[in-house]
């Protein structure tokens, strides 16, 4: 009999819950002088942080820089690689290989160290000795209908059939990370066919677009998540878990452009929320990226102060 998905930390869900409905409440407001006029100009923006539909927009924007990358990079092949750890019970998954390999179903919180762990280790050794240099990559966590993690990295190369098989072999023998059937496998993007890669300008069109599908389930508001998505989310938000990353040469392709004008200053910041205490910050001349940032590490010692509320990436 196959059990139902195990849905643990219910505590741990309500505090993410908490957390989107404190900060929906929250605004940033801040105040800019033009050092040439001195006019001051009056700024609000709403509290941003990765659940909030501007967050997802920003997102969207760095995947279409990705697409018109690789559009110009003459749409060089690529190769999906999955990683999945081991489960607890679930509608697919028995638990079973786990209490064999590491003597215990390992839960969520543990399945997300793992992956983690894993892929820091397989990283270097995809760069040293499987692929032999520096790669482009993107890497995207995704949660299975328990809530589980796995991983999905977008290879900007061809991988041979010995690197493959020697991956697979590092995940699960040496790594221990997963199972053999479902612990690291490879698949053509366009056919789903294990081990090929895509090449044709027909099997994918929006690179991008592809890549954000499995960002989607992130992207439906916390009302509308399942169980599965929320514990997911939850433990994305108070562990600090990245939902997607890139290789340095990626970020900086998919950085998005902003224009400064050095006779903008940004003078005042303050947070407002009905559980805050209305605080003012007064900045002192100089670089105004750093002044913010600055600003915004005050407040996000607030936001800890005032109930404990904090996401990284203001």
């Amino acid at each position: 009999m196959i059990s139902k998905p195990v849905f643990e930390r219910p505590v741990l869900v309500s505090d993410f819950k908490k957390y989107i409905d404190d900060t929906s409440k929250m605004e940033f407001h801040f105040d800019f002088l033009n050092k040439n006029t001195l006019e001051e100009t009056s700024v609000t923006v709403p509290y941003v942080h990765r659940w909030h539909p501007v967050y997802r927009d920003r997102v969207l924007a760095r995947f279409y820089k990705l697409q018109e990358w690789w559009i110009s990079q003459e749409q060089p092949p690529v190769t999906m690689m999955t990683l999945t750890t081991y489960q607890g019970p679930s509608e697919r998954h028995s638990g079973d290989t786990s209490l064999e390999v590491k003597g215990h179903v390992v839960s969520i919180d543990e399945s997300f160290k793992i992956l983690q762990a894993s892929w820091r280790k397989l990283y270097k050794v995809l760069r040293g000795r499987i692929i032999g240099k520096l790669f482009d990559y993107v890497l995207i966590l995704e949660n299975h209908v328990s809530g589980y993690p796995h991983m999905h990295v977008l290879l900007f190369c061809v991988l041979e059939d010995w690197q493959k098989e020697r991956v697979v072999k590092l995940w699960c023998d040496k790594y221990q990370a997963g199972s053999r059937e479902h612990g690291a496998c490879f698949s053509d993007v366009h056919t789903e066919m294990r081990g090929e890669p895509m090449k044709t300008r027909d099997d994918i069109n929006f690179i991008g677009f592809y890549l954000l599908k499995y960002m989607g389930k992130s992207f439906t508001e916390p009302g509308e998540m399942t169980k599965g998505q929320l514990i997911f989310s939850a433990y994305l938000w108070k562990r600090g878990y990245r939902q997607y990353t890139t290789s340095r040469n990626l970020s900086k392709i998919m950085k998005l452009d902003y224009v400064e004008d050095p006779a903008i200053q940004c003078v005042r910041v303050r947070l407002e929320g009905p559980s805050l205490d209305k605080e003012i910050y007064e900045l002192p001349e100089g670089d105004y990226n750093e002044l913010v940032q600055s600003a915004c590490s005050k407040i996000k010692a607030d936001l800890v102060r005032f109930g404990g509320i904090y996401e990284s990436g203001i």
